[in-house]
């Protein structure tokens, strides 16, 4: 089991948390990651906001953006996640 990225001592391992939820890294997108991290998270790297970015990070990871509205409601004009 790896420390979660946030620093905050939570440890998380595998593709789903406890409650359901995905477990996600947040990588800088800078370097190759794939799309797993090696605790089995999704590697995700937050969208510019500017264009269309897709569905995947050149880095192998998902790009996402970050939404306070539920997702069937909102349309991501840049195609992430």
């Amino acid at each position: 089991m790896i420390l979660d990225t946030e620093g905050d001592d939570q440890v998380m391992s595998g593709f789903y948390a406890a409650d359901g939820s995905i477990n996600i890294s947040v990588v800088d997108g800078s370097t190759y990651t794939g799309l797993y991290a090696a605790n089995g998270s999704i590697n995700v790297v937050l969208a510019p906001g500017t264009g269309n970015v897709g569905a995947y990070a050149p880095c192998g990871g998902w790009w996402v953006t970050v939404s306070r509205v539920p997702f069937l409601l909102e349309l991501l004009m840049d195609r992430s996640m």
